[in-house]
């Protein structure tokens, strides 16, 4: 059986690379959108 622990710590751990951020800022424009779409 594989133990995946490990690889999903690191995994968890490399989500601070700087393309994070930009990952970020399109997650809050989708949240933004759809607030807007319900809104109306």
């Amino acid at each position: 059986q594989l133990d995946f622990t490990n690889f999903y710590e690191d995994l968890m751990n490399n989500q601070k690379i700087p393309d994070s951020g930009a990952l970020t800022e399109k997650v809050k424009e989708q949240i933004a959108d759809q607030l807007k779409q319900a809104g109306k």
